[in-house]
């Protein structure tokens, strides 16, 4: 076991434990939209950043393994800055109609805008790009009920390009596969 003190709080995680698993197992929230506990942790929403006491930059905490004595901290003005400014470039490049979308009010990034008061876009569609799948015929399992979680929509259109999804990932994953399976309701063999 390890030992590791987040925001003072110090708590005892298994070794190879990222800083977020420490941190939920002490009733810390970090924000993140692409951390799933079926899917190996890829950083790609960049919300989860932390400091840690002795470096001059911020890591992602879905990605950063605990060391021994590690001192870290969740929350100070500039994280909550930074986080701001990246959930304004999600939403930069994210459909505008969340009033008329199947996911309002259980979509996680709705509730992470709501909880840090962004009422609007300081950047109007600075990116032009959508993640495209390169499985063939995967639109048809990408359904709203396929990935409970809120990763996966219908078209790539919505995607917050968490990294949870094919049109993320550019591959269907075997859990992926088994979830969207689960939510048709197939009966299996």
């Amino acid at each position: 076991m390890i030992k590791v003190t987040i925001n003072g709080k110090t708590v005892e995680v298994k070794e190879g434990s990222s800083i977020l698993d420490a941190a939920r197992l002490a009733n810390i929230k970090i924000p993140t939209l692409c951390k799933h506990p079926d899917l190996e942790a890829s950083g790609g929403c960049g919300l989860c950043i932390v400091k840690i006491k002795g470096l001059n930059k911020m890591l992602r905490a879905c990605t950063t393994e605990v060391t021994p004595n590690m001192e870290v901290t969740t929350h100070d003005p500039e994280l909550v800055s930074v986080r701001r400014t990246v959930l304004e470039l999600i939403m930069s490049n994210h459909p505008q109609d969340c009033l008329t979308c199947a996911r309002n009010q259980n979509c996680e990034l709705q509730s992470l805008c709501a909880e840090f008061g962004i009422r609007e876009n300081h950047f109007p569609n600075i990116l032009s790009t959508r993640p495209q799948t390169t499985a063939p015929k995967a639109s048809a399992l990408t359904l709203p009920n396929a990935y409970n979680a809120g990763a996966a929509y219908k078209s790539a259109r919505r995607c917050k390009m968490s990294g949870l999804c094919p049109f993320c990932t550019g591959a269907l994953t075997r859990s992926y596969l088994r979830r969207a399976i689960l939510s048709l309701r197939i009966p299996l063999a």
